[in-house]
């Protein structure tokens, strides 16, 4: 079975590291936005504006621990 094996220089790579481990939550924000505005659209749910937009992505990142502004 193939394997793979990721090296990170730290601390000079610690976002690199950071988006490497959290890949899966950032994975799943971006499915959980997708499925959102989708079912949005499908069921013509009224016109999003881009407040209700910025709220459903800060929401989602936050579900999901995801603080894309932290450093470390």
């Amino acid at each position: 079975m193939p394997k793979a094996t990721l090296t990170f220089e730290l601390p000079e790579d610690h976002l690199e590291f950071k988006w490497a481990t959290n890949g899966a939550k950032y994975l799943t924000v971006l499915q959980d936005l997708y499925n959102e505005l989708r079912s949005r659209s499908k069921h013509h749910a009224p016109e999003t504006t881009w407040g209700d937009a910025y709220d459903l992505f800060r929401d989602t990142l936050n579900e999901n621990g995801i603080d894309p502004w932290e450093e470390g």
